[in-house]
């Protein structure tokens, strides 16, 4: 008798979607932002099969986009990384995929704060779609991992790349709360939940230390 065929992942619902199906684990935020051995308390949350499509490109994406920034050139895996991704880029099947990402990387100056000019590099447009994606469903993800409970589809969730809350006594509180750390310093959180506007929340992402993300999640808006 032949030996029956494994079948990966098991039923339930999804935590984007919402959707009963065959579900596998997606680690939020993507696992490779992580040098092997990779730590032991990466976040998962069940994806269906439907949702998992594209986020491989866009995790790869994602962690190109952040590990070639010259802020993080001090985290001391960065090097390490940055050799891996250098590689990604170089291999012969990802020829369009390096080609769309180069193309998002535009000649601009530096300037110090005294306002003085330094020279000139290479930055990148982070506020594009897939940079976006990422960040919202690590912050769904997130949000599932802490709460125990999925937000809602049609919930908004809004991330803000290297930006700061235009309140700052929310900043200031969110701050103020502990980090929940994944790594040697690579992933940091920090969130606050209003808990009586419920799936209202506030979000600090720290990737390598020094790239800031925050982050919202709001309930849907009725319409009378």
């Amino acid at each position: 008798m032949g030996r029956k065929k494994r079948v990966r992942g098991s039923q339930g619902v999804c935590v984007y979607c919402g959707e009963t199906a065959m579900l596998t684990p997606d680690h939020v935020p993507p696992k490779s932002l992580f040098l092997s051995p990779r730590p032991s308390n990466l976040i998962t949350v069940p994806r269906c099969t439907k949702c998992n499509g594209g986020a491989s490109k866009d995790d790869e994406y994602f962690k190109n986009a952040i590990v070639l920034r010259d802020d993080v050139a001090n985290h001391p895996d960065v090097p390490q990384l940055l050799k891996e991704v250098m590689a990604s880029l170089r291999r012969p099947e990802q020829e369009n995929f390096t080609r769309a990402f180069l193309q998002k990387m535009t000649p601009v100056n530096l300037i110090t704060r005294t306002g003085l000019f330094v020279g000139r590099a290479m930055a990148m447009d982070v506020s594009g779609q897939r940079i976006r994606r990422v960040l919202n469903r690590t912050i769904r993800g997130l949000y599932y991992h802490e709460r125990k409970e999925r937000l809602p589809t049609d919930c908004l969730v809004m991330s803000l790349p290297d930006a700061r809350l235009p309140d700052p006594r929310i900043m200031d509180l969110l701050v103020a709360q502990p980090p929940k750390t994944i790594g040697n310093g690579i992933f940091s959180y920090r969130s606050m939940v209003t808990e009586d506007e419920k799936f209202a929340s506030v979000w600090l992402l720290i990737f390598y230390g020094v790239v800031t993300v925050v982050a919202m999640t709001m309930p849907p808006v009725r319409t009378t």
